[in-house]
């Protein structure tokens, strides 16, 4: 993984920490911190007569339901899990949740119990007044230590309005994929630490063959990646003292998508929207494919990659 700090400005090297597995053993982690905040433990009994489970709980998560989905394989693992230990609690999984379609779904009564979410997700809801508040569940459930196994600005992403509506269910790292053949075919040293948005350009430049389908890079990036780049040209998003100001308009953003601009529409050293394919083809099938010698995605991509 290579930090790529920009000219003027070099990227913060963060190590992510472990943290207790405690909370991420039932519905892959993330209800599970829900469910157990929700529900007091069933008291022992003997065999009930019963046929149906007493309570159904609705799960919406953003993987879609297909054969070799990893999310949702793992979910649906969760899942089983989860029930063949609390046999009484019915989980209906569904996929493909969105805040659109929760808002939707709440406004016809049919929201769900329990969502996998990300990103603007939770202060959207939130602020619209549609999630629980969870501070009373986690003061009751979880021990000060605890609470300290996750670094402090993952907790207070889920602060919205100084209420807790969250807890992060893993913490991914974003990374650079490179194709190391393709790097020794042209004569490219492979990236290191030294790397700045500068060699990273050059070396796309030196990797790619628009003309053969072939290109250096990848791009067209989520917000995450986009946001990591004007981070790393010293600049945010958002004023870190009120997240309804935009900074969209400030000289560092600006400077930062210019220069993913240039790399797709200057000298497309970078792949465009527009080469992709019709159907076109994902960001990780056109790196898998050899169509693209560089890609910027997180740590959640390494074991799809590796199977392909």
């Amino acid at each position: 993984m290579s930090s790529l700090a920009s000219p003027a400005v070099n990227a913060e090297k963060n190590r992510a920490q472990t943290r207790r597995q405690v909370l991420t053993r039932a519905l892959a982690g993330g209800a599970g911190a829900l469910l157990a905040a929700c529900r007091p433990p069933l008291p022992e009994a003997g065999p009930r007569p019963e046929a149906q489970p007493e309570v159904t709980i609705r799960f919406d998560v953003r993987a879609v339901n297909q054969t070799g989905n990893a999310d949702w394989e793992d979910y649906s693992r969760g899942v089983t899990l989860f029930m063949s230990k609390y046999p009484r609690i019915k989980v209906e999984l569904e996929d493909q949740m969105s805040v659109e379609k929760f808002i939707a779904g709440h406004a016809a009564g049919q929201a769900w119990d329990v969502q996998d979410t990300c990103c603007d997700h939770i202060p959207r809801e939130a602020r619209a007044g549609l999630l629980m508040k969870l501070d009373p569940f986690i003061k009751k459930s979880l021990k000060p230590e605890e609470v300290r196994d996750w670094i402090e600005w993952q907790i207070k992403f889920f602060t919205i309005d100084g209420a807790q509506y969250g807890i992060g269910r893993y913490m991914g790292t974003t990374a650079l994929y490179y194709n190391r053949n393709w790097f020794q075919e042209k004569g490219v040293s492979f990236p290191d630490e030294s790397w700045d948005w500068d060699r990273y350009r050059e070396a796309m430049v030196r990797l790619s063959e628009p003309q053969n389908g072939r290109w250096g890079a990848y791009l067209i990036l989520g917000a995450d990646r986009r946001q990591a780049k004007v981070h790393q040209n010293g600049g945010r998003f958002v004023d870190p003292n009120d997240d309804m100001k935009s900074l969209l308009h400030t000289e560092p953003v600006i400077q930062a998508y210019q220069w993913i601009q240039d790399r797709m529409w200057k000298e497309n050293s970078a792949i465009r929207q527009d080469q992709r394919g019709q159907p076109m083809i994902g960001a990780r099938d056109l790196f898998l494919q050899g169509k693209v010698a560089m890609w910027e995605d997180g740590s959640w991509s390494l074991v799809p990659v590796l199977r392909n």
